[in-house]
Formats: structure tokens, sequence, C-alpha cells
């Protein structure tokens, strides 16, 4: 047994190296967009929001209608459990352009909808994943 009385770690050099990877003949089947993700598209797509607080009965052309009126709609997809094939409570909406992105933050943010109180923030590279209770965890 290691004695250290810092604290500090062991010696990483008693550890295996250059082990290969488990399984490297099996491959893994391609993702689709599900609760899970982070996000839908690239981490280069900047004109992308994300949509949290959406009714369970909200799909893609539901989503697509309530943001479309700020600005062409590139795509618009809400999470859907794959387990439960029902809606996650959130989504995304990519524009074709910031302008765009930025007047459906601005006017939908906080916005009641169906009962519940939307939250419409910039879903960029480094934006957090909804937590359980709708909210994004700023």
């Amino acid at each position: 047994m290691l004695s250290t009385s810092s604290g500090a770690a062991p010696s990483t050099s008693m550890l295996p190296r250059n082990l290969p990877p488990p399984y490297p003949d099996r491959r893994l089947p391609p993702r689709h967009p599900s609760c899970d993700d982070r996000s839908m598209a690239s981490n280069d797509d900047q004109n992308k929001v994300i949509v949290v607080g959406l009714c369970k009965s909200v799909d893609d052309a539901g989503l697509k209608d309530m943001f479309d009126r700020f600005g062409a709609v590139a795509e618009a997809k809400v999470m859907v459990d794959d387990k439960k094939h029902t809606s996650c409570g959130y989504g995304f909406v990519t524009y074709t352009n910031a302008a765009s992105k930025h007047k459906a933050i601005k006017h939908m943010h906080q916005k009641c909808v169906d009962g519940v109180v939307l939250t419409v923030k910039n879903a960029g590279v480094n934006a957090d994943r909804p937590s359980i209770s709708g909210g994004l965890g700023n």
C-alpha cells in the first residue's frame, strides 16, 4: 500500500499504458437527437436558440410556427425521449441569421405560452443542458 504524507496521488508510472480500446471490432450505432443530447447540430451553428418549457404536445412544426415570426427558421427540433417517445420539454430553433435569433430571444424569453413560462437563450457551444426543473443552470 502506498502512503503519502502530503495527500498527493500515487505516481502514474504504475498505471497500465497504451491499452487497446475495448471491443475494437464493434461499431456504435449512429446517434439521433434525444433528451441526452446537448445540441442537435454542429458547434459552429451560431444562430441557434434553446427553448425550455415546451408543452408535451408541441412538435417540430409547432415549434417552428411559434418562432418563425422573428425570421426565417432553418430548423426547429423538439427533443424526444427515445424510450417513451414523448417530448422532453425543450427544443432548438436555428435561424438563418443572427438578427432573427436575437429578436426571438428578446420577445420570447420569459413569455408565458400554454400556461408555462418559456426560457429562450442562445444555444451556443458552451450552453448548459436543461435541468430536470426546466431551467438552464446558469
